[in-house]
């Protein structure tokens, strides 16, 4: 009943034995992009990664036919896992984060946002705060948290 799943990373030696259809962490991925449309007008739900957090994306299938990005030292394994779960993405960028678009999950669409990293993680939040209320409050919360956004556009 929420509108946003933030999949945070970790060491790739700690996530690896999650990736697995069973485990918690994946059936909570998985059962969220699974969720029914709302029946508002809110737009669909947004499945947020940061870091190798898109492992969790990848190898749920939830980034074949879009363009994704993860922690730069962690590309080719995403690659990987990806090809593995038999749903590769478009590309595997070098930006900070992307704003994908829609995957199609069980019952309806979910959109995908992926962060490069830990401070990537921080730009993205604000891009999907600006996307759900306005650029003004995004810029609010930044000057508020004294941080400087790197300028990327929404575009991703």
């Amino acid at each position: 009943r929420f509108d946003v799943l933030v999949v945070p990373g970790a060491p790739p030696s700690v996530l690896q034995p999650l990736l697995s259809p069973e485990s918690p962490e994946m059936r909570l991925v998985t059962g969220f992009s699974e969720l029914p449309p709302r029946s508002d007008d809110r737009g669909p739900r947004i499945l947020f990664s940061v870091c190798v957090g898109a492992f969790f994306l990848g190898a749920a299938g939830l980034l074949g036919g879009l363009r994704a990005t993860t922690h730069h030292r962690a590309r080719e394994v995403l690659a990987g896992i990806c090809r593995a779960a038999g749903s590769e993405p478009v590309s595997i960028e070098d930006r900070r984060f992307v704003d994908a678009g829609l995957a199609r999950g069980g019952a309806g669409p979910v959109a995908v946002v992926t962060a490069a990293g830990i401070s990537s993680g921080l730009d993205a939040a604000l891009h999907i705060v600006a996307g759900h209320t306005s650029r003004d409050m995004a810029d609010f919360i930044a000057r508020v948290m004294e941080y400087e956004p790197k300028g990327q556009t929404a575009s991703g």
